[in-house]
């Protein structure tokens, strides 16, 4: 992303982006037209409290502005939710971890991070994995990981890297890890299958599967 803000004074800044950056033209179409993001930007800059209506015009004046406020909430949200799916899949980050992003004030409360991921896998087309306990095996689907050994037919290259416990073969008899530190994006959405228990050791000791617990 090469989306570029050049400060011209401080009143003023000079933005600038490349035509990958905008592929479906929502950037375009936040600052022409109607000018959403010209509305958001003056809600922003806005002190207004409740009770204070002086510094709109009237009743279409702020429907207009809550339209356009409105509008960026969607897609702020949509891309929250998905960079949430980033985090956990792509960089192997715990529910933990991630709630201390999207809420500070209460970081073992999982439930936020949770929900976000399962709304961005459902999103971009990936099925949320079901947040139970693989039976019978010594990890979890959503527990955090090291790799500690590398089987015979994997890269010596994971070694050491971290990532998520997504499945586990049963006809393997081995464990599917997702989100490994250091690899192509394609392999870590996908998750890299073969590893044994003997290959792995957890990273926070506990499955990161229940939201409720901290």
């Amino acid at each position: 992303m090469s989306v570029r803000i050049t400060e011209v004074g401080s009143q003023g800044v000079t933005i600038r982006w490349e035509k990958d950056d905008d592929p479906h033209g929502l950037l375009w179409q936040a600052l022409t037209g109607s000018a959403p993001l010209e509305d958001v930007l003056a809600a922003i800059a806005d002190p207004m409290e409740f009770a204070n209506t002086d510094r709109l015009d009237d009743a279409d004046d702020a429907k207009h502005r809550l339209r356009s406020v409105l509008w960026a909430l969607k897609e702020l949200t949509d891309r929250a939710d998905v960079l949430t799916v980033a985090l956990k899949d792509n960089y192997g980050q715990s529910w933990t971890e991630i709630q201390q992003v999207l809420d500070p004030e209460n970081p073992q409360a999982r439930s936020t991070a949770r929900r976000r991921y399962d709304t961005g896998r459902k999103r971009i087309g990936i099925p949320a994995p079901a947040a139970v306990p693989l039976p019978g095996h010594r990890f979890t689907r959503g527990q955090r990981v090291r790799v500690i050994a590398v089987p015979d037919a994997l890269s010596p290259d994971y070694l050491g890297s971290q990532g998520v416990v997504q499945e586990f073969n049963v006809i393997e008899r081995s464990y599917i890890v997702t989100g490994l530190t250091g690899r192509p994006h394609q392999e870590q959405v996908l998750g890299i299958p073969g590893f044994l228990d003997q290959h792995l050791e957890s990273l926070d000791g506990t499955s990161d599967t229940d939201p409720g617990t901290p």
